[in-house]
């Protein structure tokens, strides 16, 4: 299918959390301007922390370890339940063994000591650049096991860097989405107790940045129209043609600013 917008490639989202609003302004002033745009959210504590990152998945998470309420230790264990591929940087002025092994078994990236210099920003953004390639979270929502299979058959040939979770209906897909990321959800428009369209929609509401593809056998301008019409980032036919499936995924990958570039 032609006539799908491509978004330019997106800035770098960090996700900065500390209950201290001046120290927030120090770290988001350590990072350097130039080169690829920073976008920054922000977070008092780690509940906030944890919902904006479920939100909206962020590439760089600077952590506090402690904040009132809930601390950035349960919010690390949180974000790693709803995505294994974070990358958290926990930040404390506490720089003992015994903390840095507390951040590290709760699964942390790495651990830096407050205030965070711009040499350590910089070595942060160098360690996110240099990380090896995460494979895309992919949800396949179909109700034929036959076509999950044949969709996951093209990603493999074409070396698509890809795990993929299933489901075949809509309570199950809504339920994964929400308690897992996934950076590209495939849902077929007709499912047995439930509207694909409607599915899409709210995934659409519960997270406004997920890239979802229509997976269908309906080749009409109409069938396009109303995916388009429910937010549907693109729109894949079941026959799963290869030259289809990777202009999809070059179209899905330039959105994510080149992160899942296909295997040469």
């Amino acid at each position: 299918m032609t006539g799908w917008i491509v978004r330019p490639s997106r800035p770098l989202n960090i996700l900065v959390a500390d209950d201290s609003r001046s120290m927030r302004q120090l770290l988001r002033s350590a990072f350097p301007f130039g080169g690829r745009p920073l976008r920054f959210v922000e977070a008092a504590n780690g509940e906030e922390a944890a919902e904006a990152y479920s939100a909206s998945r962020s590439d760089i998470v600077l952590l506090d370890v402690s904040m009132p309420g809930t601390g950035g230790i349960e919010a690390l264990k949180r974000i790693r339940s709803f995505d294994p591929d974070a990358f958290v940087i926990m930040i404390s002025g506490d720089d003992s063994v015994e903390n840095r092994q507390l951040c590290r078994e709760a699964g942390a990236s790495s651990f830096v000591r407050k205030p965070v210099s711009q040499q350590v920003a910089h070595r942060i953004l160098e360690a996110f650049a240099g990380r090896p390639q995460r494979p895309a979270s992919v949800l396949a929502v179909d109700r034929s096991d036959l076509m999950i299979v044949s969709l996951k058959m093209g990603m493999d040939i074409l070396r698509l860097p890809h795990r993929m979770c299933r489901a075949h209906s809509a309570g199950e897909a809504l339920m994964s989405f929400g308690s897992v990321h996934f950076d590209l959800v495939f849902v077929d428009p007709q499912m047995q107790e439930a509207d694909g369209l409607g599915v899409v929609a709210v995934m659409k509401t519960m997270r406004p940045s997920a890239r979802v593809v229509m997976f269908s056998d309906d080749p009409t301008v109409d069938a396009v129209r109303r995916a388009r019409e429910v937010g549907a980032d693109d729109y894949l036919l079941k026959s799963v043609d290869l030259d289809h499936l990777r202009k999809v995924w070059v179209r899905f990958a330039t959105a994510n600013g080149g992160e899942f570039e296909p295997a040469s």
